[in-house]
């Protein structure tokens, strides 16, 4: 992926290497040489090109970002106009492959997100601001709740807020008071984050449909946003990748990926937490939606409307081409 030239202002030379990502030593990859850091903000925008926000998008690339102000200011126009310029999200402590630098910007692979555009992960652009090296190893615990905020010690101020549902981080030690504490790429103390918010992550073969259907039902309501892959922003494939990763399923990110994953199942036959894929005629898949009892179907509609439970509509059900299992 090239970015595009800046109009109006020499574009810095493109620099490759961990010497590019400024105040992150990272982490190497052994076998490849590559650098890899980690997300230290909420939710970090993967971008098509540095030169792709728009001024109403400052608060998705800031530090820390405040992904709630920034969808809150966006109307369906703004929305739409997404298309081409987000690709996808990553939460804190998500890691990346950083391919290269250029400015203030890093090209990455997101490694937790598998995509047909790499073999690495999914590909795209964000602060290099936003990363910083990755913690030590060690036990984790996936955030349950729908979002939630981690704070400087026990019930004190909020340091991080809006941490989303599939977030993972490293447990730093025993709980306090009802709180428990986590590591966090960029700072050197633990954070804590209410141990009711968190939990082990369940293994694919624990994981039910009608987990995944209770868990999508969490977001009902939310507007669709390009792009998301966070509780305050999601997509159709997005939606579909944060419930299966909360729920220790590893599926990749867009909707064509993942109906090479699973197993194939008659539509007809399709039972809540299955998923349905949807395309026109000799064209590639284009959206997926959550199967649900009685026929119904969860999903992320498009630009303007939010995530709802429905009868599947005439429309949607003329190019209804697949169905497929990930869970028992």
């Amino acid at each position: 992926m090239v970015a595009a030239p800046i109009a109006g202002r020499r574009r810095p030379a493109i620099r490759a290497g961990p010497a590019a990502v400024r105040g992150s030593a990272g982490t190497r990859d052994q076998r490849t040489g590559t650098v890899i850091l980690a997300v230290r903000v909420a939710v970090a925008t993967l971008w098509t090109a540095p030169d792709r926000p728009r001024p109403i998008d400052a608060p998705a690339i800031a530090v820390p970002s405040d992904i709630r102000s920034w969808t809150a200011a966006l109307d369906t126009e703004h929305r739409l106009d997404l298309h081409g310029r987000v690709e996808t999200q990553l939460l804190l402590g998500e890691t990346a492959v950083v391919r290269r630098t250029d400015g203030d910007w890093s090209l990455v692979l997101a490694r937790s997100q598998p995509s047909s555009k790499d073999a690495g992960g999914y590909p795209g652009w964000l602060p290099t601001s936003q990363l910083a090296a990755v913690p030590p190893p060690g036990q984790r615990a996936v955030v349950s709740a729908a979002s939630t905020d981690l704070r400087d010690r026990p019930g004190g101020p909020v340091c991080i807020a809006d941490v989303s549902m599939g977030t993972s981080l490293g447990l730093a030690g025993s709980d306090d008071h009802g709180y428990t504490p986590v590591r966090v790429p960029g700072r050197d103390e633990p954070a804590w984050i209410a141990g009711s918010d968190v939990c082990a992550v369940d293994s694919a073969h624990k994981a039910t449909g009608q987990q995944v259907v209770e868990t999508a039902s969490m977001f009902l309501g939310l507007q669709y946003l390009w792009g998301g892959m966070c509780s305050l922003a999601l997509d159709c494939s997005g939606l579909v990748h944060l419930v299966y990763r909360r729920l220790g399923v590893d599926l990749p990110r867009d909707a064509h990926d993942q109906a090479t994953r699973g197993t194939e199942v008659p539509v007809d036959d399709a039972r809540p937490g299955d998923l349905y894929f949807f395309a026109e005629p000799g064209r590639a898949i284009h959206h997926v939606g959550i199967a649900a009892a009685d026929g119904r179907m969860l999903h992320a509609p498009e630009s303007g409307r939010g995530i709802e439970l429905v009868p599947m509509p005439d429309p949607r059900r003329r190019t209804l081409v697949a169905a497929r299992r990930y869970v028992g």
